[in-house]
């Protein structure tokens, strides 16, 4: 038997998984056997997340597609999905994997919202048992090559000089000193850290 490759969207007191699948046809696919009125506003849907994703440098490594003009005219995530179908219940399924990127209605810009989602259905790969793993290899490589990984320690600043940051400093007091210092934080986030 083939695991289906999709995940869930589930709402209180529906009772209904709805599926998020990858692959393009797979995910209008599914989606119509609970939506069959749907299937020309979800092939919407995709081309113009694909619009939006390809005017990204390097998402799709090809540097002729580049077109900034189409974020110019950005608008929110809940407006796109109005503009893509008047079922409200589908319009809350395309947006159930929100939380992924904190989206917030009539807030988050449609363009977030296309790279996370189109990116996830565009793909028909992902990690068996989690993407942890991942941190886990990244980690042992580390300390493989005499590195250390420090874990359960917050960072309260970041230091350094002439544009360059050389220290992390710690909740604990600790100063950490590296030729390297890598944030995987929200930028916001790691700008905040700076003096």
């Amino acid at each position: 038997m083939v695991k289906e490759k999709s995940y869930k969207i589930s709402f209180e007191n529906d009772g209904v998984e709805y599926p998020f699948a990858q692959g393009h046809d797979y995910f209008v696919k599914r989606l119509t056997e609970y939506f069959p009125k749907e299937r020309e506003n979800l092939l919407n849907y995709l081309r113009q997340m694909e619009v939006v994703c390809n005017s990204f440098p390097l998402y799709s490594l090809e540097a002729n597609q580049t077109d900034f003009s189409v974020l110019e005219k950005q608008q929110s995530v809940s407006a796109f999905l109005k503009s893509c179908t008047s079922n409200q219940k589908l319009q809350k399924v395309l947006a159930g994997m929100s939380s992924l990127y904190a989206g917030v209605e009539d807030e988050t810009p449609m363009y977030i919202h296309s790279l996370i989602n189109y990116s996830f259905i565009k793909s028909a790969w992902r990690f068996v048992n989690g993407s942890s793993q991942l941190a886990n290899l990244m980690a042992k490589g580390i300390v493989n090559n005499g590195g250390v990984v420090q874990k359960n320690s917050k960072v309260v600043s970041l230091d350094g000089a002439a544009y360059q940051i050389t220290h992390v400093c710690l909740e604990n007091g600790e100063r950490l000193q590296a030729k390297w210092i890598i944030s995987n934080a929200h930028p916001a986030s790691t700008l905040k850290l700076l003096p």
